[in-house]
This record gives C-alpha cells, sequence and structure tokens, in this order.
C-alpha cells in the first residue's frame, strides 16, 4: 500500500516523515523519546489516508481520559474507528459514534493493538484476542493518535503498522561501535513470526567508523549465533534484518 506506515520511534526525537502533528488543547505537545511517541493535549497522525482492506497494529499505553488512537479524519469529532478513553475510567472501541466497553485491566500499562478494516465492518483486539467488532460506512481515514487533557499523563504510542505489507523487506541497522577492542559473543534477537513468515539475520565487521570496501561481506547467522571475533576497534558495526 502507497504510503503505509511502519514506525518504530527507537532513536528518533521528532515525528518521522510522513506524519503530522497538532495542538488539540492550548499548550499541548507530542514529544518522541525513549522509544515511544507521548501525546499529551496534543495529536500525531499519518499525512496518508487508509481505506477498506486495512490493517492497523500498535502498541499504546493509554492513562487518562479523552485519549484515542485508531483510523479517524478529526479526533475531536466522531469520525474515528479507534480506541479510546472517552470521558475515562475504561477503554472502549468506537466507530462512528458506537462504542463497546472493553475490560478496564487495558489501562495503564502497554498493550498490543490491531484494528481490521473489512467493508464496513471494524474488528478490534488486544493483545491478540478480538474484543469487539462495530460497524461504520466510511472512507479515506489517516492514522491518529491524541490526548486531550493537557496533564502531564500523556498517551504512549510505539510500533505503528498499516498492513497489508509488502511481502519482503529489510532493516538495518545503526553501526554497533564497542569503541575499543572486544570480544563479541552472541547475536540475538526477538521478534514475533507470523505462520508462514521468516526471518533471517545477518551481520558483517570492520575496523572504520563507516563502513567501507575493507569490512567484510554479510554473514548469515541463526538466533543466539556465537560470533567470536577479536577484530581490533570496531568488530561489528551493522547487522541486517530481512523477512
Amino acid at each position: 500500500m502507497s504510503g503505509a506506515p511502519s514506525t518504530n520511534f527507537d532513536g528518533l526525537s521528532s515525528v518521522p516523515s510522513g506524519w503530522t502533528t497538532s495542538v488539540w488543547n492550548q499548550g499541548g505537545t507530542i514529544t518522541v523519546a525513549n522509544g515511544a511517541l507521548a501525546a499529551d493535549g496534543a495529536i500525531a497522525g499519518t499525512t496518508a489516508a487508509f481505506n477498506s482492506g486495512s490493517t492497523l497494529s500498535f502498541a499504546a499505553d493509554f492513562t487518562s481520559s479523552y485519549q484515542d488512537g485508531g483510523f479517524a479524519t478529526d479526533l475531536s469529532t466522531a469520525n474515528v474507528a479507534g480506541f479510546s478513553t472517552q470521558a475515562g475510567g475504561g477503554l472502549w472501541a468506537y466507530a462512528g459514534g458506537s462504542l463497546v466497553q472493553l475490560n478496564n485491566s487495558l489501562l495503564n500499562g502497554w498493550h498490543n493493538y490491531k484494528i481490521v478494516w473489512s467493508g464496513s465492518t471494524f474488528t478490534y483486539f488486544a493483545d491478540g484476542v478480538q474484543v469487539a467488532q462495530l460497524s461504520w460506512v466510511t472512507s479515506n481515514l489517516n492514522v491518529q493518535f491524541g490526548d486531550l487533557n493537557l496533564d502531564g499523563s500523556p498517551l504512549a504510542v510505539d510500533n505503528v503498522d498499516v498492513a497489508p505489507f509488502t511481502s519482503t523487506g529489510s532493516f538495518t541497522s545503526r553501526v554497533l561501535d564497542a569503541g575499543r577492542d572486544v570480544v563479541w559473543s552472541n547475536l540475538v534477537y526477538e521478534a514475533n513470526v507470523p505462520t508462514g513468515a521468516t526471518i533471517a539475520l545477518t551481520y558483517r565487521t570492520g575496523e572504520t567508523a563507516t563502513p567501507d570496501g575493507s569490512w567484510s561481506g554479510w554473514i548469515s547467522a541463526a538466533n543466539n549465533a556465537t560470533v567470536g571475533t577479536t577484530l581490533a576497534l570496531h568488530p561489528i558495526r551493522s547487522c541486517s534484518l530481512s523477512q
């Protein structure tokens, strides 16, 4: 899907390209730090719009009243298909004005959320379990996350994805620089790999600050593989993950 975001906020200090922010309450802010986006009296969302056939996944920590996340054109109106704390005291699935109250245990802690949009039906999941299904005829919705109240208790969000995804993809990490001679031991990653999908890890090593022709080629490695290299100065500079 053209314009579909896949956003992990690790290493960022502001919203990435393809995102926009707006103040919802005077003095409101959007901050990106410690690997997450935080909305306090403000809204962050995608510039791209989406339609039926899209699936939105994200991790969030809902903490206070009038916090919302999902598909929307304007969080201050009923044009939302998402999760909302409404006036407080709980979490609701929401679509075009229809509400279904969810388990209050979802408040005040990180959880994984998903909204599957098919035709006029929105199906809601929390931590992999279906929790609601609502109907609403709509189109051309952005992805938005917002917190109306400027109260120091922000909505925190990370790992925002909109599917369908491309069938393959890759990620190359930043340079991992020990800054001195070390013996690298094991390469370890954590991943939730869907049925039928695969993930592969490769790495390369070098002794210069920027990868150049002196670096090794990419080397395939299984999870928890032993590296054991003792190359001077900068043994392992970067790794690539592909799926």
